[in-house]
């Protein structure tokens, strides 16, 4: 997912440098480009919740300390 939107974005930058040919549709071309850099934006958070979640889940689901200890929370 990550390499098609990297395609996409190079796409919209090369039709950028068009110069006149692409004049026409440059007000399309940047809202294209601003929706992939936020999907991009987000996706990347995403991945880092992800992460970061491998790191806790073990914590909190397989610590019989932690789980006396926040219950509630785990």
């Amino acid at each position: 997912m990550m390499e098609i939107m990297d395609a996409h974005t190079m796409d919209l930058m090369n039709m950028r440098s068009q110069g006149k040919n692409v004049e026409f549709f440059l007000g399309q071309v940047n809202e294209w480009r601003e929706k992939l850099n936020k999907v991009d934006a987000v996706v990347n958070e995403w991945l880092k919740v992800q992460k970061n979640w491998r790191m806790l889940v073990n914590i909190f689901l397989k610590s019989e300390d932690i789980k006396q200890q926040l219950a509630n929370e785990t």
